[in-house]
């Protein structure tokens, strides 16, 4: 049997660092896929203006920490009944900072602690608009 892991967050304003009054909202979900040695991962956003950035930082709470996976990039978003659809796959090349050269478990293990967060900017919150913390379902 594969040891495959999933793992959602719920995105809002008020987990922002500070937080933000936005209607914007969302869900990202992720799966690693350990046969693949990747995880795959969707972002549904809710009224939510132009993107600008989408990353999984580490931290807490209270911080927002270094970024460690981008996961944003144009070409995988498309725009689908006022929502913003952003599918894509991490690989361990694509680790950054402090993950950077690490493996794809490295990761994992700080989702499963929750310390890894989902943060998207927009045009209008450059720091961020809504935020969440990864955990494990």
């Amino acid at each position: 049997m594969y040891n495959d892991h999933f793992f959602m967050t719920q995105l809002t304003g008020s987990k922002e660092v500070p937080p933000v009054h936005t209607n914007a909202d969302g869900l990202a979900l992720f799966h690693f896929d350990t046969r693949k040695n990747m995880i795959r991962f969707r972002l549904d956003v809710n009224d939510i203006g132009p993107i600008t950035q989408a990353n999984i930082h580490l931290g807490n709470r209270n911080i927002v920490g270094p970024i460690v996976a981008i996961i944003f990039e144009p070409e995988y978003s498309q725009t689908i009944s006022g929502k913003k659809v952003i599918e894509g796959v991490i690989r361990e090349r694509d680790l950054v900072g402090p993950l950077s050269g690490k493996s794809l478990s490295e990761l994992i293990r700080e989702m499963k602690v929750g310390k890894a967060f989902v943060n998207i900017q927009t045009s209008r919150y450059p720091k961020g608009e809504v935020r969440g913390k990864i955990s494990q379902n």
